[in-house]
């Protein structure tokens, strides 16, 4: 093979490389937001829980309310992070991830019975750049006292 042919071949697999490398980066850490929603559904699930068992059983001044959670771990790195939520209402909610987390974890909430609402907040920095991407799924209690929202993520720069 002459040496312009070699050139060619080299050429055409760095344009190849130029697209592909590219879109494989962003196929990675498309596969890794799959834990944001993930761990997500399963908090909202385990708020739900939590109200529900607090409707049974409601406090001495009758407010039923989902629990709020400080963000957990402080913050997220690009690496899996091994965490233990087992710190304050963490534990109260019986969170447990998979396996190691690479986002952080919070719930906002506010009102109490009928007006009761949560946000579950996943928060990453999956490059380590210091961006962070945001998921979110809010529950609101209906007029007729179910949770619902459980299936509406809001996702800004998931790939960050």
């Amino acid at each position: 093979m002459t040496t312009s042919g070699v050139l060619a071949i080299l050429v055409i697999q760095a344009i190849i490389a130029a697209i592909a490398v590219p879109k494989a980066i962003d196929y990675f850490r498309a596969q890794k937001t799959k834990e944001a929603y993930h761990n997500l559904q399963q908090i909202f699930d385990l708020e739900v829980l939590h109200f529900t068992k607090m409707k049974a059983h409601p406090p001495l001044d009758g407010q039923v309310s989902f629990l709020a959670l400080p963000h957990h771990p402080d913050v997220p790195k690009a690496q899996p992070q091994s965490i233990q939520f087992n710190k304050g209402a963490w534990t109260e909610l019986g969170f447990v991830p998979d396996g190691p987390v690479l986002y952080s974890y919070s719930v906002e909430t506010q009102g109490s019975n009928l007006l009761a609402e949560f946000t579950v907040r996943a928060q990453g920095d999956l490059d380590g750049d210091g961006k962070f991407s945001l998921f979110e799924i809010t529950g609101r209690v209906n007029s007729e006292g179910r949770v619902e929202g459980r299936d509406t993520v809001f996702a800004l720069d998931p790939l960050e």
